[in-house]
C-alpha cells in the first residue's frame, strides 16, 4: 500500500513523500499496517534549510 506525507515546502516548492508501507499479521491473526520510524518527525525544518540559515547568519 502507497501512503502519501506531507514534507515541508522546499523553498517555494510543495513537497510530498510517497512511499511503499507494508502490511503485517500480527500472532493474534490481525493485520496492522507498519508505521515508518520517521513517520510524524516532518514538521521541523529540514536539513538543507538550516544549513542556509546558518550560512545567511554568518553574513
Amino acid at each position: 500500500m502507497t501512503k502519501r506525507y506531507r514534507h515541508l515546502n522546499f523553498f517555494q516548492h510543495e513537497c510530498h513523500l510517497e512511499v511503499r508501507v507494508p502490511r503485517v499479521r500480527l500472532p493474534d491473526g490481525g493485520i496492522r499496517q507498519v508505521e515508518p520510524d520517521w513517520s510524524g518527525r516532518l514538521a521541523g525544518f529540514t536539513l538543507l534549510f538550516e544549513a542556509l540559515i546558518m550560512t545567511l547568519c554568518r553574513k
